[in-house]
C-alpha cells in the first residue's frame, strides 16, 4: 500500500502533466477516428498489416493462448507485453537514450488506436464498442507511462528540478520516479489483461485490439 500511496502521491504532485497527457492521448484517438470516416480505406489497410503482424511476428504466442481458450495463459502474455513492450520498450526506454521521445512513440500508440479502432464500420463497431472499457483501462498505463518519460527527461535534463546539481544524479533520481510510477501501471495493465483474456469467446472479433 506504501508504494500505491507514493506513486499516487506522484501522480498528483504532476497533476497538470497528467492531465495534459490525458487530453493530448485520447483527443488524438478521437482526432483519428474522426479522420477515417472520411477516408475508410486507412482503416482496412491498416487492419490488414496489423493482423498480419499477429499472427507472423513475436506476439504470435498471445494470440495461440487466446485462439487456445487459455484464459490464464492469455492474460499473463498479454500482461508481460503491454508491460515490457508496449510500455517499457516502446515508451519509458527510448526517453532514456532520447529525452522526450518516448512521448512521440506514445502519441504514436494513439494514432494507430484511433485509425484501427474507429467505429465507421459494423465490423469495427463490433471490435470497438465492446472492447471500449478495456481500450480506456490500457490507454491509463500508457499515459502513465508517458509520464514516466516526461519525469525522466526533465530530470536528466533539467537536475535542479529533482533537487540534484549533476545530470548523472538527474538521470538516476529520473528513474526513481519512473520506478514509483510503474507501481501503477503494472497494476492498471494486470486489471486490463485479465479483463480481456475473458473474452476469448469473442477473440475472433477482437484480436486487433491485443
Amino acid at each position: 500500500m506504501t508504494l500505491i500511496k507514493q506513486a499516487l502521491s506522484l501522480l498528483s504532485e504532476h497533476r497538470k502533466a497528467y492531465i495534459g497527457m490525458n487530453v493530448l492521448y485520447y483527443g488524438l484517438i478521437v482526432c483519428c477516428m474522426l479522420l477515417v470516416t472520411q477516408n475508410p480505406s486507412i482503416q482496412i489497410e491498416l487492419g490488414k498489416t496489423v493482423d498480419q503482424g499477429l499472427k507472423t511476428g513475436f506476439i504470435a504466442p498471445v494470440v495461440k493462448a487466446y485462439e487456445e481458450g487459455n484464459i490464464p495463459l492469455a492474460a499473463a502474455l498479454t500482461f508481460l507485453v503491454n508491460l515490457t513492450l508496449g510500455s517499457f520498450g516502446t515508451i519509458t526506454l527510448p526517453s532514456m537514450v532520447i529525452p522526450f521521445s518516448g512521448l512521440f512513440m506514445g502519441c504514436v500508440r494513439a494514432v494507430v488506436w484511433g485509425l484501427l479502432f474507429s467505429p465507421i464500420t459494423e465490423e469495427s463497431r463490433t471490435v470497438f464498442f465492446p472492447h471500449i472499457l478495456i481500450l480506456v483501462m490500457e490507454g491509463q498505463a500508457y499515459i502513465l507511462t508517458m509520464l514516466t518519460a516526461w519525469l525522466h527527461s526533465k530530470a536528466f535534463l533539467f537536475p535542479e528540478t529533482v533537487s540534484e546539481t549533476t545530470h548523472g544524479r538527474g538521470f538516476v533520481a529520473g528513474f526513481r520516479l519512473t520506478g514509483r510510477l510503474y507501481v501503477l501501471i503494472a497494476i492498471v495493465l494486470a486489471v486490463s489483461a485479465v479483463c480481456e483474456a475473458l473474452e476469448i469467446p469473442f477473440f475472433e472479433q477482437l484480436k486487433g485490439a491485443l
